[in-house]
C-alpha cells in the first residue's frame, strides 16, 4: 500500500513540470500584449469634494464650500458659487472697490459721485457732507428758491449765470459764498439790485455784470474779496453807484457804457491789476476808489467819460505796463493825479480834452517807449504839449491844441 502511494506522487510532480513547460504563449495571449483595458481611459467626472458637483462643473473641486450651488461670501477674495459674473468686491456695481467705496450697497455713493451739498449724505466718500453745488447754476427754475434748502456757505463748483431771466432781486442765492468759475449776470430787464449776493466773498473766474435795465446799484457785491479774472461793468443805463469791496485780488477792470454811473467800486486794498479800461460813463465825475493802485502791468484807457473832471485817484499810480489812452474827456481840466508816474511802456495819448490846460503832471516820467500824442485839446498851450515830448526824448504828434502866444502862458 505505501509502494502505490509513493508511486502516484511521484507521477504528479513529473505531471507539474511538463504542465509549466506547455503554458499557451500564442500571439491570443494578453499577458504581455501592451493594450489599455477601458479602466485604463475612464474619463468620468468625479466629485473629489463630495459636495455634488463633479469637477466639469465645479470651479474647485478640491474645496466643498466652492461650487455652483453656493452662496457668494462678499470680500473673501473667491469665486464661491462658480460664476464670474457674481460681485465679491464691488456689490453694488458701481465700479468702486469695497476698499474704497463708503457704502457697497448703495451704487450713488462713492469717491467719484457728485456730493449733493448739505442733504446730510456723504455721497462722495470723502468722510462728510458736501456744500459745494455740483456744475453750474444757470435756469431760473433752480435759481428760484435755490437756497430754501441750504444754509449760508454753499460753493458753485461751475459757473453761476443769471441771464434774461425776470428776477427783480438775487434773495434766493442769499447762501452761495463762492463761484469757483464765472459769474455773469446780464440782460435781465427787471433786475433793479443784486441784494441776495452780500455773502458771495469770491469768484473764480470773471465777473461780469452787463446789459441789465433796471439795474440801480451793486451793494450785493460789497462783500466780495477776490475775482480771479476779469471784471466787467457794461451797458447798464440806470446803474448809478457802486459800493466800497474788500478786493485784494483782480485781473482786468472794465466799466464801459453805464451813462448814469457816478462812482467806481471802492477797492481800497488794490494795488494791482493787468489792465483798465474805463470809458463811456457821462456821470462819472472821478477815479475815487482806485487810490490804492501801484501798477497796471498792461494797457489803460481811460476816455468818453463827459464828467471826468479828476484823475487824482491815481496819485499812487507809478507804472504802466503798455500804452496810457487818456482821449475825450471833457471836464478834464488837468492830468494832476499822474505825478507819480514813472512807466509808461507803450503809446502815451493825450487826446480831444475840451476843457484840458495842464500836462505837466507827465514831467516824472523816466521810462517811457512808446510813441507820443498830446493833440487837439483847444485849451491846451501848444508849446506845453511839445515840451512834453522833448523832456521824455521823443517826438510828439502836437496837432491841433491853442495857440500860446499869449505871455505868461503856461500848462507844461
Amino acid at each position: 500500500m505505501t509502494l502505490l502511494l509513493l508511486t502516484l506522487a511521484a507521477l504528479a510532480s513529473c505531471s507539474g513540470r511538463d504542465g509549466a513547460a506547455t503554458v499557451d504563449s500564442s500571439p491570443d495571449s494578453t499577458a504581455d500584449s501592451g493594450t489599455s483595458t477601458d479602466s485604463d481611459t475612464d474619463t468620468t467626472p468625479v466629485d473629489a469634494d463630495q459636495d455634488g458637483f463633479t469637477s466639469d462643473v465645479d470651479c474647485d473641486d478640491g474645496d466643498a464650500a466652492v461650487n455652483p450651488g453656493a452662496t457668494e461670501v462678499p470680500y473673501n477674495g473667491q469665486d464661491d458659487d462658480c460664476t464670474p459674473g457674481t460681485p465679491d468686491d464691488d456689490l453694488d456695481g458701481d465700479g468702486a472697490d469695497h476698499l474704497v467705496d463708503c457704502d457697497d450697497d448703495d451704487p450713488d455713493r462713492h469717491p467719484d459721485a457728485d456730493d449733493l451739498p448739505q442733504d446730510g449724505v456723504d455721497q462722495d466718500c470723502d468722510g462728510s457732507d458736501s456744500n459745494t453745488w455740483p456744475g453750474d447754476l444757470s435756469r431760473q427754475a433752480e435759481i428760484e428758491g435755490f437756497c430754501d434748502d441750504f444754509t449760508p456757505g454753499i460753493i458753485i463748483e461751475g459757473a453761476l449765470a443769471i441771464s434774461r431771466t425776470s428776477l427783480a432781486d438775487l434773495a434766493d442765492l442769499s447762501c452761495i459764498t463762492e463761484v469757483l468759475g464765472k459769474v455773469s449776470v446780464d440782460d435781465n430787464e427787471a433786475l433793479v439790485s443784486l441784494d441776495g449776493l452780500e455773502g458771495l466773498v469770491r469768484v473764480g473766474e470773471n465777473l461780469t455784470v452787463a446789459g441789465n435795465l433796471a439795474l440801480a446799484d451793486l451793494d450785493g457785491l460789497a462783500g466780495l474779496t477776490a475775482i480771479g479774472g476779469n471784471l466787467r461793468l457794461s451797458g447798464n443805463p440806470v446803474l448809478a453807484s457802486a459800493p466800497s469791496t474788500a478786493i485784494t485780488t483782480l485781473s482786468s477792470m472794465v466799466v464801459a457804457e453805464n451813462p448814469k454811473l457816478h462812482a467806481l467800486p471802492g477797492f481800497p486794498d488794490l494795488a494791482s491789476v493787468r489792465a483798465m479800461d474805463i470809458r463811456d460813463n457821462d456821470a462819472l465825475a472821478s477815479l475815487a476808489g482806485l487810490e490804492a493802485l501801484v501798477e497796471v502791468v498792461g494797457e489803460v484807457s481811460i476816455t468818453d467819460n463827459g464828467s471826468l473832471g479828476s484823475l487824482e485817484a491815481l496819485e499812487r499810480l507809478t507804472t504802466i505796463g503798455s500804452s496810457l489812452d487818456l482821449t475825450d474827456n471833457d471836464s478834464l481840466l488837468s492830468l494832476a493825479g499822474l505825478g507819480g508816474l514813472v512807466e509808461v511802456a507803450g503809446d502815451l495819448t493825450v487826446a480831444e480834452h475840451a476843457l484840458l490846460e495842464d500836462v505837466s503832471a507827465l514831467q516824472g516820467i523816466e521810462g517811457f517807449r512808446g510813441a507820443l500824442q498830446i493833440r487837439d485839446n483847444p485849451s491846451l498851450c501848444g508849446s506845453a504839449a511839445a515840451d512834453r515830448g522833448s523832456a521824455l526824448g521823443v517826438s510828439c504828434d502836437c496837432e491841433g491844441n491853442r495857440d500860446c502866444a499869449e505871455a505868461g502862458d503856461s500848462g507844461a
